[in-house]
């Protein structure tokens, strides 16, 4: 799936926020026709599931949170790692390619003050995730932008959840 303004999909005026992209899951899961998945989501992607997991339960059989967080500061912006800043060098080729409408510019600035602002959750948002729903949440070893304090804390949060650690 394509998150609102990246790639092929086209933005609006509207700011991007987890919310706005988790009810666009929610929209294109109805317009397919879907009525339950297993959502398997990485950085943005896994606080769209666990978006997911708390607000629309009933779309998930499980869910699999791939370097997510649940609370604005749990980046780690003390620096730009070098595979960072590749990866940013290379969205922006990406994107200019697919998406001519709004200028890379705007679009990191929204996304830049997404993540400066949201996710604020906290341990009683977890607890509207329903206990007999799988769910995963899973970091790497050397992790270079979220915080392992986020990963373990979030684990520990939601009753049935596994932790795994990527080595």
């Amino acid at each position: 799936m394509d998150s609102r303004a990246h790639g092929r999909s086209s933005s609006s005026s509207v700011n991007i926020t987890y919310d706005l992209m988790t009810s666009d899951v929610v929209s294109l899961l109805d317009y397919l026709g879907f009525s339950k998945i297993h959502f398997v989501g990485w950085s943005d992607g896994g606080i769209i599931g666990l978006n997911l997991a708390m607000n629309y339960p009933d779309t998930l059989y499980s869910l699999f949170a791939f370097a997510a967080h649940y609370y604005s500061s749990g980046g780690n912006n003390a620096y730009m790692p070098p595979v960072f800043a590749a990866y940013f060098k290379r969205t922006q080729a990406e994107y200019e390619a697919f998406n001519p409408n709004k200028p890379y510019e705007i679009f990191l600035n929204d996304l830049l003050t997404m993540w400066a602002n949201y996710p604020k959750w906290a341990k009683v948002d977890f607890e509207k995730i329903p206990s007999d729903l799988p769910v995963w949440i899973v970091a790497g070893d050397h992790e270079e932008v979220i915080n392992r304090e986020q990963t373990d804390t979030m684990a520990g949060w939601i009753s049935q959840a596994g932790e795994l650690i990527l080595l």
